[in-house]
């Protein structure tokens, strides 16, 4: 059976949400629910390379690592006046033994301070992949917006 804890995502995400849109103004809450048996390893995100306008909410990281069947919640925010948050997350794969899996996952997302709210994904293949990987993305609007990455792989 399938791990899909949407409704446990979404309930704190919409808490986040609010937290950061009662002090920033520009902010993404973000969830990442890897639903696949493989391990998901954060990577080229040290916080500033991977943004163009904006930056990680101090106390709400994303973690080094998300297990298989696991999520985690993390916030994003402008860091200056007048700015929105811009960027992109970047995660490699990883099988139960710690082998590469083959794969990147890049997760996009823009929050501009003017224009529309964008959210994207795209994995490559960077190896021998392991499995297909696909991204379903759920994203709201607005100033202070949540958006939801699931992830899941179908073995080949």
């Amino acid at each position: 059976m399938a791990f899909l804890p949407i409704d446990e995502v979404a309930g704190t995400l919409s808490q986040l949400r609010q937290l950061l849109g009662n002090t920033f103004d520009r902010s993404i809450a973000a969830g990442v629910v890897n639903n696949t048996d493989y391990t998901l390893n954060l990577t080229q995100s040290d916080g500033n390379s991977n943004f163009e306008s904006g930056g990680y909410q101090a106390g709400n990281l994303p973690g080094s690592s998300l297990p298989p069947q696991q999520a985690e919640v993390f916030g994003m925010t402008n860091t200056a006046p007048a700015t929105g948050v811009v960027g992109v997350i970047h995660y490699t794969v990883a099988d139960s033994d710690g082998n590469d899996g083959g794969v990147m996952i890049h997760l996009t997302f823009s929050n501009p301070f003017i224009g529309s709210n964008h959210y994207e994904q795209s994995v490559d293949v960077i190896g021998d992949p392991c499995a297909d990987f696909s991204v379903e993305i759920i994203g709201s609007v607005g100033n202070n917006a949540q958006v939801q990455y699931v992830i899941t792989a179908t073995p080949l």
